[in-house]
């Protein structure tokens, strides 16, 4: 609920060969014996070489279920806290511009059962699941226990006053506040990957989501 907007390769071995061009000769060069074994022998080394570098580049690309799809069931870290987002059947209060709507927090323990969210195609949107997500991709994100959508709007949050973070909508219907588009740290033009460093940035609001250290 912030309006903070600081950002919270694959080395593949290459062989370069390079083969100068003697000045030409009008006697013909005779080709030893020997070096067309060395020839024999230089291919025979690199050939498994090349195999195994090229097994592992297959190895250090994502397999697919390292990728972030619809339906995923995932927990959310904040990089500099080391939190959970995590919310609970325990409503914000009415007073000081609140919504007293579901409250969303931050919780340390990482087997936390509050802590898992659904990723969910947009408001009016289906996303099939299984399909991956990119970078600008337009999400939900439904909180698994109580089947709510995390959510935002320009109500105050009790604690530092910025735009609140609720979950919100009965059974996963909402409306577009519920909207979040991923903005992947690293690597616009792939897919978001399980463990890369995300921001999510709320569609309605223009703004995104964020913690702190202040305890409720």
């Amino acid at each position: 609920d912030s309006r903070d907007r600081r950002l919270v390769s694959l080395f593949v071995p290459v062989f370069l060969f390079s083969i100068k061009k003697q000045a030409a000769q009008k006697q013909a060069m005779r080709v030893s014996p020997l070096c067309v074994l060395a020839l024999c022998a230089l291919a025979v080394v690199l050939a498994p070489t090349l195999v195994e570098a090229a097994k592992k580049k297959m190895n250090k690309a994502p397999s697919y279920e390292t990728y972030v799809t619809c339906g995923s069931a995932i927990k959310l870290k904040h990089q500099s806290t080391g939190y959970r987002l995590h919310s609970h059947e325990i409503p914000y209060g009415t007073g000081h511009g609140g919504s007293g709507q579901q409250s969303v927090t931050a919780h340390p323990s990482p087997t936390e059962p509050n802590g898992y969210w659904i990723v969910r195609g947009a408001n009016g949107k289906e996303c099939t699941p299984g399909q991956r997500l990119t970078h600008g991709t337009t999400i939900r994100l439904q909180h698994m226990a109580t089947r709510r959508n995390l959510h935002s709007h320009t109500h105050r949050s009790p604690l530092t006053q910025q735009h609140e973070v609720s979950c919100y909508g009965n059974d996963g219907n909402g409306d577009a506040s519920d909207n979040w588009t991923v903005m992947l740290v690293e690597g616009k033009g792939g897919f978001w990957v399980k463990g890369d460093p995300v921001r999510f940035l709320h569609e309605a609001t223009g703004y995104y989501l964020h913690s702190h250290t202040h305890r409720y």
